[in-house]
């Protein structure tokens, strides 16, 4: 299992969640997500899987925007 040595990013702690579930096939419990991120809190694990979901959104909302506006448009 690795842990977290370098600064948090929303990439490196999706990154090493991403790399968790591929390997055990299921999320991680957020026992499992404190010691990924060498954290101790899990207030801090709720943080990043707030912002890694508010990122996720946005991106949806950024892909899917111009096929909104097109259909609105007809």
């Amino acid at each position: 299992m690795q842990v977290m040595e370098e600064k948090r990013t929303i990439q490196s702690v999706a990154r090493l969640i991403g790399h968790f579930s591929r390997e055990s096939r299921r999320m991680p419990t957020y026992q499992e997500m404190l010691d990924l991120l060498g954290v101790k809190s899990k207030s801090v694990v709720h943080f990043w899987i707030n912002k890694i979901c508010l990122g996720s959104v946005i991106l949806s909302a950024l892909y899917f925007a111009p096929v909104l506006v097109s259909s609105f448009m007809k």
